[in-house]
């Protein structure tokens, strides 16, 4: 994972000790972070596939933290200044899925 344009890398971790609920708030810090972030003008990226073991000993976190998401913020850059792969991906076609994939109905959900 390499964001070096990110105005800011913010950890979203939590305590394991406070794994009930750990999720839930965390989920909602990091949703108001990106609203308070796109009302500044700002984006957000949010990444879960990184190097935990790494971000742990290079942050030197306690055993009982947990880091969860990476959510890298800061200004829109020129997509064609990136790598040729990482371009296609950007500049791709997207595709979303069917509700009908994404939601639990009791019912047929039309899409």
């Amino acid at each position: 994972m390499s964001f070096p344009t990110s105005g800011a890398l913010v950890l979203g971790a939590y305590r394991r000790t406070q794994q009930a609920f750990a999720a839930y708030g965390l989920g909602q810090a990091v949703a108001h972070l990106s609203v308070q972030a796109t009302a500044l003008g700002l984006h957000v990226r949010q990444v879960t596939d990184f190097d935990r073991a790494g971000l742990i000993a290079d942050l030197d976190l306690s055993g009982e933290v947990r880091p969860y998401v990476v959510v890298a913020v800061g200004q829109l850059g020129d997509p064609l200044s990136l790598p040729a792969d990482l371009l296609a991906d950007e500049t791709a076609l997207r595709h979303r899925r069917p509700l009908s994939e994404l939601a639990l109905s009791c019912g047929e959900v039309a899409d």
